[in-house]
């Protein structure tokens, strides 16, 4: 799976380039925090092998729609699918241009030895204490 979207986005850039919508040595790039990790070297094999520049603004999700609401240009965007959604409708992106490049998720899991917690509703997950749970980032 991470190398299927590794290779998906070093294919979009080399397409967003040779189409000409970046025309300059610099390709703009906005994304959300959460994928930095994953783009960093998907960007410096981009640029290494094209000889574009690609400048990369990082920002919480609320940041990223923001700085599209506002009208800032750029090539690329990488953000959730519903978020991208809104933005769009909003005018801050180009309607019908979002192409699904990878799919992100959330795990929960159990020590052998615990008890599961309660996680069925949002309310009940909010009630899980930091007592019944040790947290892993």
């Amino acid at each position: 799976m991470r190398t299927t979207a590794y290779n998906i986005c070093l294919v979009a850039l080399s397409l967003i380039t040779s189409a000409g919508i970046a025309t300059a040595a610099d390709v703009r790039l906005i994304s959300v925090g959460g994928v930095k990790g994953a783009l960093d070297p998907i960007i410096a094999e981009f640029s290494k092998a094209s000889g574009h520049t690609v400048k990369y603004t990082v920002g919480s999700p609320l940041v990223v729609s923001q700085k599209l609401g506002a009208g800032e240009d750029f090539d690329i965007v990488v953000q959730s699918a519903p978020a991208m959604d809104d933005v769009a409708k909003r005018g801050g992106l180009k309607a019908g241009s979002r192409v699904p490049v990878a799919r992100g998720g959330i795990g929960v899991a159990v020590h052998p030895s615990a008890a599961a917690p309660d996680i069925s509703t949002a309310d009940a997950f909010k009630k899980i204490d930091g007592s019944q749970v040790d947290w892993c980032w």
